[in-house]
């Protein structure tokens, strides 16, 4: 029994997980708004509507308004959320 509630548990975890990320690529949101909720992990993938420079205009927009912060540059740029 408390293997099951765990696989449970599991499955349960990754459904809401998928649900979240659902909710972000269906979202009818400015691209700034889409960039601030999907920072950072699977930005390409949850953000698939958009493209690539609204994308990184987003993260521009955002860096300027100081809730996130760019680190590196280039193929190496990382963005650190502050807010």
């Amino acid at each position: 029994m408390p293997f099951v509630k765990y696989l449970l548990g599991t499955i349960l975890s990754a459904y809401k997980d998928f649900e979240d990320r659902m909710e972000i690529m269906y979202a009818k949101l400015p691209a700034k708004e889409m960039v601030r909720k999907a920072v950072l992990p699977d930005i390409w993938e949850l953000c698939s509507s958009l493209s690539i420079s609204s994308i990184e205009g987003g993260f521009r927009e955002l860096v300027k308004e100081g809730a996130i912060q760019r680190l590196g540059q280039g193929k190496s740029t990382r963005y650190v959320r502050l807010i």
